[in-house]
């Protein structure tokens, strides 16, 4: 997993993997929380690359992270056996398409 570039405030915490049940299962998924110290809420995309490609895995998902709180996604997937990176990107805030 990529860090949030300094540009950004945003922190993650809480990152869970949960690893697929069987070999060539497409079970797997992963939990994170995004922090925010901004006195505002922030709006964000997180998308999961293939690590080696880094091309999209076609998970993503969007949300707002509330002011000087956090935004948990829980179980995102499905994933197959794999190395990933979770991309976060906010789309509002003081730094709107800073990923």
């Amino acid at each position: 997993m990529a860090p949030i570039p300094t540009n950004s405030t945003l922190t993650y915490s809480a990152f869970v993997e949960n690893n697929i049940t069987c070999l060539g299962s497409a079970d797997g998924n992963v939990t994170f929380s995004v922090n925010s110290i901004y006195a505002s809420s922030t709006n964000i995309n997180y998308e999961i690359l293939d690590s080696m490609s880094l091309t999209s895995t076609g998970v993503s998902g969007s949300g707002i992270v509330p002011a000087s709180g956090s935004l948990v996604v829980n179980n995102l997937g499905p994933l197959n056996q794999g190395t990933y990176i979770v991309l976060i990107t906010e789309t509002s805030g003081p730094n709107a398409g800073c990923g």
